[in-house]
């Protein structure tokens, strides 16, 4: 299977950082406001007018962007890009004294896609024009070798009275939120077009966007198009504390679609806890997220550890009318990653809530192999059974809720999953048998629970394949968790699914832990790892 591009985590900071893009150039009768930001005439704008400007290009057959001045952009690379600064007095909604709250992205290497931003007041929008100074630029940066005013790339929206922002489109169809803690992690997408298949995956980009400051909300538009379809996106955002995006989704097909995800989620998982083999580097953990948490329809709660896999890897948890799911960062600690600069403890996590019926389909989890922390390379989205067809258009509803809580959705009262860590099986002072693996699985210690004071639950533990040879669970007092504790035996480098949960008296108390495992992968592997059990 032919690998699709890893998505390069430097292209996204470049969102994060203290940089922004620009506008057109000044054209004669445009009105400008004070601060100097310049605007077309007004047009009427609603989004029904989108949905129906969205639909009419899905007939039409798709273009690419013109990209101008493409070998000076070539030079502006994530360094150069980092170097670039926005002028603040062209940024809009400016009150005196205030830095923002709108600021704009300059193209660059990564962010060559020009887009066209609009300020929607009342039913009317007027488009946001370039200006030749816009920018600031180091001496001797190639941005001086453009030789009209850079379109803009996308746009970010500032923190009240400061520089910081906590909002960011840049890219294709990327967006992002800093979420309650003020620290970029994990991004989000628009749409995933055909996702983790052998063929190149397609990346759509918006290529308008239409800005409206509902106080208290933060109104944000959105036009999508790619060579296999087109979109109207509507995103309602809200803060402070954890950021809240209603989104509203309608799409309109250009052609067949193999596999469509919808509300995707994109993060970066290198090594944690259960994967120590892969930690090179100094730092105990490096991750954005380390688990796909899911509340299906049957009210089953399900906590999936992420994985560094040997190779690319697709799993499908089939559902029928999802409550939600999420890339979530559960692991609160400085101490799990003891890294001062990039923050890793601080990154939100993305919880996925449908506001409508999504019927049946399945969450998808894409993992890609990855030796670095620059690259993004977990997946996570819907896939409904009923696949987009060209000429058809459907409807998606569902909140993004970015956050610093540890669990997500409708609080259920089980005990969640804490940690996955694996080790080598068998008990000391004996031989260790060659081909097996200990799981420890810690669950918290939850009241609701029922169970008495020095009692302790029962587990559930299943494999797909190999050989259970012992579990059991066991409190843990200075932490207040019960400790699942099993070894597995198994050969071969096919993968191996995990699945467990604790009960009482026949009934589930914790989440289900469900994790994949690759036997040939283990340090104490049989010669003979390429057989099967």
């Amino acid at each position: 299977m032919r690998q699709p591009p890893l998505i390069d985590r430097r292209t996204l900071l470049a969102g994060i950082a203290s940089v922004a893009g620009g506008g057109l150039a000044t054209r004669p009768g445009v009105a400008a406001d004070a601060e100097g930001a310049q605007f077309a005439p007004p047009r009427p704008f609603s989004f029904e007018t989108l949905i129906d400007k969205a639909r009419a290009l899905a007939s039409t057959e798709y273009r690419a962007p013109r990209i101008v001045e493409n070998e000076v952009l070539d030079r502006i690379d994530y360094s150069n890009h980092g170097q670039i600064w926005f002028l603040e007095r062209y940024g809009v909604w400016r009150e005196a004294g205030e830095p923002g709250p709108v600021h704009f992205f300059h193209p660059g290497k990564f962010f060559k896609d020009p887009v066209r931003i609009h300020i929607v007041e009342g039913n009317a929008a007027r488009e946001v024009l370039p200006v030749p100074d816009a920018f600031g630029y180091p001496e001797g940066h190639p941005a001086y070798d453009l030789t009209r005013a850079p379109a803009y790339a996308g746009f970010r929206m500032l923190n009240k009275g400061a520089y910081t922002d906590w909002l960011s489109f840049l890219g294709k169809s990327y967006f992002r939120s800093s979420g309650p803690f003020d620290q970029y992690g994990l991004s989000a997408r628009g749409v995933a077009v055909d996702p983790g298949l052998a063929s190149p995956e397609e990346f759509p980009r918006f290529s308008q966007f239409w800005l409206e400051d509902r106080d208290p909300d933060f109104l944000v538009c959105a036009l999508l198009d790619g060579p296999s379809l087109t979109g109207a996106y509507r995103f309602r955002c809200r803060r402070p504390g954890d950021t809240i995006m209603d989104v509203d989704v309608r799409l309109f097909a250009r052609r067949d679609i193999r596999r469509l995800g919808i509300a995707p989620l994109t993060s970066m998982y290198w090594y944690g806890e259960n994967s120590r083999a892969k930690s090179v580097d100094w730092r105990p953990e490096i991750h954005d997220s380390d688990g796909l948490l899911m509340h299906n329809g049957n009210g089953e709660q399900l906590w999936r550890p992420l994985n560094n896999p040997p190779r690319l890897m697709t799993n499908s948890f089939v559902d029928k009318a999802p409550r939600g799911f999420g890339l979530m960062q559960r692991d609160r600690s400085f101490d799990s990653y003891a890294d001062s600069v990039l923050d890793y403890h601080k990154r939100p996590s993305a919880w996925i809530e449908p506001l409508d019926d999504w019927g049946k389909g399945a969450v998808q989890l894409l993992e890609i192999p990855t030796d670095d922390e620059i690259h993004d390379n977990i997946v996570a989205y819907w896939v409904s059974d009923d696949p987009m067809r060209q000429g058809t258009e459907r409807g998606w509803r569902y909140r993004l809720s970015w956050t610093a809580r540890v669990n997500a959705g409708p609080e259920r009262k089980r005990a969640r999953v804490l940690a996955t860590q694996s080790g080598t099986g068998g008990i000391p002072e004996q031989a260790r048998p060659a081909a097996t693996r200990r799981f420890v699985v810690d669950f918290e210690q939850v009241e609701s629970s029922g169970i008495p004071q020095d009692s302790l639950p029962e587990a559930n533990v299943s494999v797909s394949r190999g050989r259970l040879l012992r579990h059991f669970v066991r409190p843990v007092s200075e932490v207040r968790t019960w400790r699942l504790i099993f070894d597995l035996e198994a050969d071969g480098d096919a993968a191996l699914d995990l699945r467990a949960d604790l009960t009482w008296e026949r009934r589930s108390i914790s989440e289900t832990w469900i994790y994949q495992t690759f036997p040939g992968t283990w340090p104490n592997a049989r010669p003979d790892r390429g057989a099967e059990n």
